[in-house]
């Protein structure tokens, strides 16, 4: 008995050894076939009969033509396409010299995406959507991101620069039929993206729309966006600083039909949700040597300012403390300089300006040409935008305008008597736009013109119940030169100015009755 115990000991022993002898050789086949499989990856010749495969299946599915000239995928995940082409009936939908990406492995266990750098080189894309009525047509010598991580369970991106160089885009934009309402409303998803740079170099957009015909087109040289951090879940934009230099950018609309009514706006449905409004905060915004063009398209600009062709070059603009949201808007203009078609040139402008719930003002405003200056703080309540007759107000302008610019603006505006005299003005009112409880107002010329009148005025939006009274008085000194104004000669000879005038005196209206009395004193 014990003997047969022991060999049945002996025996089960020996199965126990076979089972892990056997087990620990199908773990190391397991082993090795995960580990050869994956590896066969890395193997060129391997990689291209997958890419014969891969690109066979994908024409087919896709019922278009796809070819792909090189696959290479290094360890652990570098993975390099080249020569990538797609086209659907003679059009060519994608070309793509060469693709690059570079993902880190290790973090994917840690639900984090990390890319070291992906790039596309070459490449041009065509999209045509008849029913959507949309045409783009793009192509960029490069678009890279640099080091980009991705926590996943964060929900938050991290990318390190975007560079998109030699880039042109291209929207044809067509009238199409209405979209279909959507059965309910899309939530912001809870993503943001902090991106340290984005890079553009020569880089060009153009945009446009039919039957309402606009043409928009933009030439970057060199553009900067530095620190932009983008929420979705808040929908919000924050960026440090904004830099476009040698940009060019052009906005020009059809000629208006007189004999086509235009087409009135559609009401917005009653059940559909309002969107919520973006906030975009910038620190700074800066433009240097840039150019804009504003018109008509195929309109020939006349002599002096044309605002069917307003056309801006040597354009200089620094801006900060940028904010908006909706209709709310606030900036600070730092520094303006431009030169206009028709030969106005504005050597500097700064000041603020704020529109908000609680109004619009203009503070602290100050433009200056070779030869003008304007000053100018201006506010008024939030009503002003509808008229409403309760909208507080109040301004304070001053200037000093050499006619010699104004005849650039205007030529005809400006005879030669009138040339190159400077006008000095102040202007002064406080109240609601319906009453204006105080205003007054000062007008001067070096040597022939002294001019000031105040006075109050009620009613404004209403002509037949306004009620105005004001007191003026004047000094006018050589003033001959005013005779050339005259368009008879034999009229100028025989007309006379004295050497001073002197007026003083009072004017009012009341529901339509104008009055005056005024005192004129002459010194031959």
């Amino acid at each position: 008995m014990a003997c047969l115990l022991q060999r049945t000991k002996r025996s089960v022993l020996q199965m126990l050894k076979k089972i892990v002898k056997y087990t620990l050789r199908t773990l190391l086949v397991i082993l090795l076939a995960a580990l050869l499989i994956p590896a066969l990856l890395y193997v060129p010749a391997v990689q291209d009969f997958i890419r014969g495969k891969a690109v066979g299946y994908a024409s087919e599915a896709l019922g278009m033509e796809l070819s792909v000239g090189r696959i290479r995928l290094a360890f652990p995940l570098r993975l390099t396409v080249e020569e990538t082409l797609l086209v659907d009936r003679a059009d060519t939908l994608v070309d793509c010299g060469r693709l690059s990406l570079d993902v880190a492995l290790w973090p994917l266990i840690r639900k984090e995406v990390v890319v070291r750098s992906f790039e596309l080189d070459r490449i041009a894309a065509h999209y045509k959507d008849s029913t959507g009525g949309l045409e783009m047509r793009l192509a960029a010598g490069l678009l890279s991101l640099g080091e980009t991580r991705a926590d996943l369970r964060a929900q938050r991106a991290d990318i390190a620069r975007i560079t998109l160089s030699d880039g042109d885009i291209f929207l044809d934009l067509t009238e199409s039929a209405p979209a279909e309402k959507a059965d309910s409303v899309s939530t912001p998803l809870p993503w943001s993206f902090d991106i340290r740079k984005i890079t553009i170099e020569n880089t060009a957009f153009g945009m446009h729309t039919s039957p309402a015909v606009t043409e928009l087109t933009v030439r970057l040289a060199d553009g900067e966006v530095e620190a932009c951090r983008v929420r979705l879940d808040i929908q919000q934009v924050d960026v440090k600083s904004i830099l476009l230099d040698r940009g060019a950018y052009s906005y020009l609309t059809a000629p208006a039909d007189p004999e086509k009514d235009a087409s009135p706006e559609p009401a917005p449905s009653g059940d559909t949700a309002p969107s919520l409004p973006w906030t975009v905060r910038a620190g700074s915004v800066a433009l240097t040597d840039n150019r804009a063009e504003y018109g008509t398209l195929g309109h020939r600009p006349a002599a002096g300012f044309d605002p069917a062709l307003i056309a801006l070059s040597a354009l200089d603009l620094t801006i900060d403390s940028v904010y908006n949201r909706g209709s709310d808007i606030a900036l600070n203009l730092r520094r303006l300089t431009f030169s206009e078609r028709s030969g106005l040139a504005v050597r500097d402008a700064s000041g603020r300006f704020e529109m908000n719930s609680t109004g619009i003002s203009l503070s602290g405003f100050e433009l200056e040409t070779p030869y003008s200056r304007l000053r100018a703080n201006v506010s008024a309540g939030p009503g002003i935008l509808h008229t409403e007759p309760a909208t507080p107000l109040s301004a304070d302008l001053s200037a000093a305008v050499n006619t010699k610019e104004i005849a650039a603006l205007y030529p005809a505006a400006v005879p030669p008597a009138l040339n190159d005299r400077t006008v000095r003005m102040n202007l002064t009112a406080a109240g609601t736009l319906a009453d204006i409880s105080r205003f007054g107002l000062d007008i001067s010329s070096p040597g022939h013109l002294d001019f000031t009148a105040d006075g109050r005025a009620q009613n404004l939006l209403d002509p037949e119940t306004l009620n105005a009274s004001a007191r003026f008085e004047g000094d006018f000194r050589d003033l001959a030169f005013l005779v050339e104004l005259l368009p008879d000669s034999a009229l100028r000879r025989r007309v006379t100015i004295p050497d001073q005038i002197r007026l003083h005196g009072s004017a009012g209206t009341d529901r339509g009755a104008l009055s005056v009395a005024s005192t004129l004193a002459v010194d031959a």
